[in-house]
């Protein structure tokens, strides 16, 4: 122990010794380690750390499979469940206690004065025992009970801890006061815990999962199936019950069930689907990164071993042993890349608080906990051997009698260093050269996306989106199409509404022309299908240069877009 002690006080007093070559080796681990602990964020996150459930292994999502059975990783290769499909597996499975869910965005707002504004969130309608699927309680108040989630019971609503934050100022005398959503007045009964999120993140409000009768038979498949695992059953067991439920939701719903399967998929990997293919990518990148900072390093080293040449061999010609030396070597190595880690840590953190602004997330927390630091820990150490180990053997080489020597720096050496050097030199460039071509490649992608022809002038086009609260303008009907799918019946009031807003849009000072229409460009939408419901304004010509079309005329629909043209 004394000799490791004085190896680290040996190496640190040489690093002291040339704080510019010591802060450029630093500054080069640092960027290397911290690129690969920010990937590594997410792979913990993705892969490693179980969810933040009570008994993760035993959620798992149900997945519909269309007649053709792809892979559910595949296109088209899962959906969601109908009403129908849902309530029945609900009533039928004895391995499963399942969940219907759907994501819903409201408006919610207040009456009171001087309170936070009218905004449209983002939140959960689910039916079934939602906490004791995921082992959650409220941090206030209580969830809400079956009786509810029937469709003729008063509102009800629970809050995300931020939207209770924003409404109430976070006190604890909200239970029981009513808050405006879509309209409706509906009681607040409950707060969530602060960071509790599923599937999605920045959920701002939990509701019951209403089911009217008018609606309960159909087949449109939007829902989201999340389900436990009863106690004692295997997944294998559940899957055997899904496949017999399949045939006998074919025989009762032959309409919209026939040959449809059902595929059960552990929850964890619904989350991260895909992740693996999008971060395989970014760690064999920071990988690359990595080797050219131990390249970098080991050369700095390589050229300061040389002016410690004649030391050294005072020091073997005293006694100390070629591995005494290699190890001294070696812990000054360990020793400058644990520092690079320590402000590698630094640069991970920052860039992961970066990407979660900028990324979408999958509704698990993505951190730096422990098993990140001490994967930056172990990546440190084996950082500092890569790069330390060759100076090291090379250093250590020096014959004694040569060294002491006044020219002590022999031709052989002196031509064995420089070889060393510039491989480490080519090393650098050849794995800069991967890097600038994979970042060349994906610039070129990147320019081709950004200069598509849209079939439009889209220069000084704005659009933007309006959602009225649904009940105040349409109401679903009691008739469906062909194909079973719901119809929404609009008021009139509405058509108004929207042509007033285009009129005034259109006297703005430097706007063109205003239209409103159903579907932004190029938003998704199916083909050959045309979006229901759909009228026509009037003056809605819009003069963006349509070269997709023979007349520049959008179809408009509850001004739910609308777009600018600016002069």
């Amino acid at each position: 122990m004394s000799v490791l002690a004085q190896d680290l006080f040996y190496a640190a007093r040489l690093l002291k010794k040339q704080p510019g070559v010591t802060a450029i080796m630093v500054i080069s681990l640092a960027l290397g380690i911290g690129a690969n602990t920010l990937i590594f964020s997410f792979i913990n996150a993705a892969f490693l750390r179980p969810l933040p459930y009570s008994d993760p292994d035993g959620l798992v999502m149900v997945w519909f499979t269309p007649p053709n059975k792809p892979a559910l990783n595949e296109p088209l290769g899962r959906s969601g469940a109908s009403r129908q499909n849902c309530f029945a597996l609900k009533e039928r499975s004895r391995t499963l206690d399942i969940t219907c869910l759907q994501s819903f965005s409201v408006s919610i707002g207040q009456d009171e004065p001087g309170s936070a504004e009218t905004e449209r969130v983002l939140g959960h309608q689910f039916s079934g025992d939602f906490p004791r699927l995921l082992g959650v309680t409220p941090l206030l108040g209580r969830w809400f009970t079956p009786d509810e989630e029937r469709f003729d019971e008063d509102p009800v609503i629970v809050l995300s801890y931020d939207q209770w934050q924003k409404r109430f100022n976070g006190s604890p005398d909200s239970i029981g006061k009513r808050l405006r959503v879509d309209g409706a007045l509906t009681t607040v009964i409950g707060v969530m815990p602060q960071g509790f999120q599923f599937i999605i993140p920045k959920i701002d409000y939990w509701a019951p999962f209403l089911n009217p009768p008018n609606v309960a038979g159909s087949p449109v498949r939007f829902l989201q199936l999340p389900a436990r695992l009863r106690s004692g059953v295997s997944l294998e067991q559940a899957q055997s019950e899904m496949n017999a439920l399949a045939l006998s939701l074919a025989e009762d719903f032959p309409a919209t069930n026939k040959d449809w399967g059902i595929r059960l998929e552990p929850l964890k990997e619904t989350l991260n689907a895909g992740a693996a293919e999008q971060l395989i990518p970014f760690q064999g990148a920071v990988a690359f990164v990595l080797l050219i900072a131990c390249a970098n390093v080991a050369g700095l080293l390589l050229a300061r071993g040389a002016a410690q040449q004649k030391e050294l061999a005072l020091r073997a010609a005293l006694g100390s042993t070629r591995f005494r030396i290699v190890r001294q070597l070696l812990t000054e190595s360990v020793l400058l890349a644990i520092l690079g880690g320590l402000f590698g840590v630094a640069v991970g953190w920052a860039g992961l608080h970066v990407m979660l602004t900028m990324l979408p997330s999958n509704g698990v927390g993505i951190t730096m906990d422990m098993r990140v630091l001490a994967f930056t820990l172990l990546l440190s150490v084996i950082t500092g051997l890569a790069f330390g180990i060759l100076p090291a053997l090379q250093v250590s080489r020096a014959e004694v009698m040569d060294a002491l020597r006044e020219n002590s720096r022999s031709a052989t050496g002196a031509r064995a260093r420089q070889r060393m050097r510039s491989a480490f030199v080519i090393v650098q460039i050849a794995l800069a050269l991967v890097l600038l071509t994979g970042a060349g490649l994906m610039l070129k992608s990147f320019r081709r996306l950004s200069t598509v022809n849209f079939g439009f002038d889209s220069q000084n086009l704005t659009t933007f989106q309006i959602q009225f609260p649904r009940g105040a303008f349409s109401r679903i009907s009691n008739e469906t199409t062909p194909t079973g799918a719901l119809t929404v019946d609009l008021s009139p009031r509405l058509n108004v509404v929207a042509e007033e807003i285009r009129e005034r849009l259109a006297q703005i000072a430097g706007v063109q022309s205003a239209t409103a229409t159903v579907t932004p460009l190029l938003r998704l939408t199916i083909a050959p299908r045309r979006p229901r419901n759909v009228k026509r304004f009037e003056r809605s010509g819009m003069q963006s240069g349509l070269s997709i079309s023979t007349r520049s005329e959008f179809l408009s629909f509850a001004a739910e877009s609308s777009m600018l043209k600016i002069g």
